[in-house]
């Protein structure tokens, strides 16, 4: 059976899907891409640098940066595209009356027709008109009242820029195959073991399997995967559908697998002009590859947990179904250079293995199957969500 999306309960902001025959790490990849690579547009107040708001007058209790990190994460609902980022700009003039400035305050130009858009396509832009964002004193006897004057440009950018950028206000899974008679046997066996008595028994079994019992889980030979998960997506404040959302988190991940083959391809090609392949040193677009003997290190810039956790999950499942192959006789794992470098190592290593059958029989397979998932998922999309 292949893998499935099945789309479970929908409304305007939410949406529920059912994945089945689907690996835990390409679940979470779908997720971290959704989270980190789908474009959006916001407010940007950091780096300093780079911030995008200008307060031209600030007599409130706040400072300028927390007012700007403030506006930065009120949710811009406007198509994500460079021509859109360019042509709004977002303005307020606010004088104190004894309450907060609410995002329903702010107005939005049309740099493009030198007008102000109507309140019913900036209530369109900022459906979530109740965001407080500073109080401002009315005047009182001899003190005036507070001000705040600001002009504030759009930007396009992803969650891995900064957070301003989220698409979603939710993007979880959780496993829902709980296997209940395994969960209901262990109750009854914890409960004897620990002298619960009939009085309390019921009770003590309820709570078992509220909380340990879910643990236990129907999986799937021969990886031993969960039979299902259900993925949910909030878009509160967004543009974009959720069900659309989910499904360009898969075509992101598509995306970035595909950039990596043809970088590996390129890389495999790279070594076919040096004499001895079996110590080497070669380097196509963000990918390094040295070479000591049956020990390949592949440096990946730009990369972080998400392939590196998906990529060494799936080649592992490559090696066991190869019935030639003993999985003790690999090592295959990456770690993180740091936490503030956004690059991966990966180490692969068996003992006599050949750099030609290293990326032939096994790494351009690995890659192979990750886009099976991937085109596979994707063709579940119902028509008109893309």
């Amino acid at each position: 059976m292949p893998n499935h999306s099945e789309l479970v309960e929908k409304t305007e902001d939410t949406a529920i899907l059912r994945l089945t025959n689907i690996p835990t790490t390409f679940v979470n990849g779908i997720r971290r891409e959704l989270m980190s690579s789908v474009q959006t547009v916001a407010m940007v107040a950091e780096p300093i640098d780079k911030s995008t708001i200008t307060i031209t007058k600030n007599t409130s209790q706040l400072n300028n940066q927390i007012i700007a990190l403030r506006l930065s994460l009120i949710p811009v609902c406007i198509r994500p595209t460079i021509e859109n980022a360019r042509r709004y700009e977002i303005r307020l003039t606010a004088v104190g009356r004894g309450a907060d400035v609410m995002s329903s305050d702010l107005r939005v130009y049309d740099l493009k027709t030198s007008s102000e858009l109507s309140r019913e396509k900036t209530k369109m832009i900022f459906p979530m008109g109740d965001i407080p964002i500073v109080p401002l004193r009315a005047s009182s006897g001899e003190l005036v009242a507070e001000e705040l004057t600001f002009r504030a440009k759009l930007a396009l950018g992803s969650g891995s820029d900064h957070a301003a950028f989220s698409p979603t206000s939710c993007a979880t899974y959780r496993i829902t195959s709980t296997d209940d008679d395994k969960a209901l046997a262990a109750a009854e066996k914890e409960a004897t073991d620990r002298g619960v008595l009939d009085d309390d028994r019921e009770e003590f079994i309820n709570n078992f399997m509220l909380t340990l019992g879910q643990r236990f889980v129907r999986t799937k030979a021969p990886h031993g995967d969960p039979e299902e998960f259900r993925f949910t997506v909030e878009t509160i404040g967004q543009y974009r559908d959720p069900l659309q959302l989910y499904y360009e988190g898969v075509r992101k991940l598509y995306e970035r697998v595909e950039r990596l083959h043809k970088t590996m391809v390129a890389l495999y090609k790279e070594l076919d002009g040096v004499p001895d392949s079996s110590h080497a040193t070669v380097t196509a677009g963000d990918i390094e590859l040295i070479t000591d003997g049956d020990e390949f290190l592949f440096r990946l810039r730009n990369e972080d947990h998400t392939f590196g956790t998906l990529f060494q999950d799936m080649f592992i499942r490559h090696i066991r179904e190869k019935e030639t192959e003993e999985l003790a006789d690999w090592f295959i794992g990456y770690r993180t250079m740091h936490l503030l470098t956004k690059a991966i190592t990966f180490r692969v290593h068996r003992p006599g293995l050949d750099v030609d059958i290293l990326f032939k029989e096994h790494i351009m397979q690995v890659f192979g199957n990750i886009t099976a998932y991937c085109v596979a998922t994707l063709k579940d999309m119902p028509s008109g969500t893309a």
